[in-house]
């Protein structure tokens, strides 16, 4: 076997090994704390994955790109990305805090909470960093023992900290980046001087970046933010939570194994494209189908088991958001990651723009939707977009 095959697996297995645990602690959480401090932690959480991306300027993405560059210093562009992007994340931080302190209904109030929660915006540029490094310098053993032990230690600490209080619990998963970082081996140089120095054309590229991942993410969180913002109704938030957990982990897996063979979409011809597409969606429908069948037929008996039987009534919710799930992953994920690869980034850009907009439109209109309905307007806006990529995909 060549050392590119086991670097795949090995980036493989710490990925399903990490979303795993993930997954373990996710339930585990769900069954400690109360329906109303759950509610409130997703509600945060949504708003913590939509600023992600941005909230760093995209610096770790220009990191990684500048730094396969020969003539580049990498430990100057390390320093330089780095210390930017812990700047901006404490300064994300405090002022997503106070922008949604201000926008959250009224049956969310705990501010400490919200505090602790968007922390993470800072703390994990140091996880971030760390994996690319590892990535820059070809040692995915290191990488992949990065992804999977930080895995741990945040399933670590969801679990302490919710058997603690829902506050240490956010406390801990925040510290817990820096935590790892302390252990590790790779030390990270943080210097204001260094952030004035970095060109305009890293700058506009990360940005870019990190606007275009803000847009992508409307998919996973814009739904929350309806349910907690405009039904207002936090039994539902955390029962629609709940019920989009075990299938939102497809998405985590597949995007996985896409992210391993997205170095060899960048070669790919027009046949390459097909004869991909169709081996994928094959082993993804083995997968997909039996799944599907399970959750169609004893959706409720898994949620009653696995999640307690308050949230029972949400198994049937879970179906419908499988079937968003199998769209995702069936058509946008690898249509989207072979455009990137491919050099269509910014036609991808666009097309997370529309989407923005497209679910944005729920929070004007004039009448509400029900958590099914929701469901599906998401389903068909994924499907009208992403065949508009496919299309563009298979006239390269």
């Amino acid at each position: 076997m060549s050392r590119f095959s086991k670097d795949k697996i090995k980036v493989l297995l710490s990925n399903f090994g990490g979303k795993g645990m993930g997954m373990i602690a996710s339930i585990l959480v769900v069954r400690i704390l109360s329906t109303e401090d759950f509610a409130e932690w997703s509600y945060y959480k949504s708003f913590l994955a939509f600023l992600l991306p941005l909230s760093g300027l995209g610096m770790d993405q220009v990191f990684l790109r500048y730094s396969y560059i020969k003539e580049v210093d990498k430990e100057e562009l390390k320093k330089q990305t780095f210390s930017l992007a812990v700047f901006t994340g404490v300064f994300s931080t405090l002022l997503a805090t106070f922008v949604i302190y201000w926008v959250r209904p009224g049956d969310y109030v705990n501010t400490l909470l919200l505090l602790l929660v968007l922390l993470q915006l800072t703390t994990v540029q140091f996880n971030l960093f760390q994996k690319f490094y590892f990535r820059i310098v070809n040692d995915f053993a290191r990488y992949s023992q990065v992804v999977f032990l930080s895995s741990v230690f945040t399933g670590l600490a969801l679990i302490i900290g919710a058997l603690i209080g829902i506050e240490v619990m956010a406390l801990l998963v925040a510290l817990c980046f820096i935590i790892y970082y302390l252990f590790s081996s790779v030390r990270m140089s943080f210097s204001f001087s260094s952030i004035k120095t970095i060109s305009m054309e890293r700058l506009k590229y990360g940005v870019s970046i990190g606007v275009g991942g803000l847009f992508n993410k409307s998919i996973y969180v814009f739904d929350i933010i309806y349910i907690g913002n405009i039904l207002n109704n936090q039994e539902l938030l955390a029962g629609y939570k709940v019920a989009s957990l075990l299938p939102f982990n497809l998405i985590l897996f597949t995007g996985a194994i896409l992210t391993v063979d997205f170095g060899d979409f960048v070669n790919f011809k027009r046949k390459d494209i097909i004869n991909y597409l169709i081996s994928y969606w094959k082993k993804v429908l083995l997968l997909l189908v039996p799944v599907g069948i399970v959750i169609f037929l004893f959706g409720e008996l898994i949620v009653k088991l696995l999640f307690g039987s308050r949230y029972e009534e949400y198994g049937e919710l879970m179906f419908f958001y499988f079937m968003l799930v199998a769209l995702i992953v069936l058509l946008r994920q690898p249509v989207g990651k072979m455009l990137t690869a491919l050099g269509y980034a910014t036609y991808n850009s666009v097309v997370t723009v529309a989407q923005a907009i497209m679910l944005g439109a729920l929070f004007i209109l004039p009448f509400e939707l029900s958590a099914t309905q929701l469901i599906m307007y998401f389903a068909c806006t994924v499907l009208l977009l992403s065949s508009i990529q496919f299309i563009k995909l298979l006239r390269l």
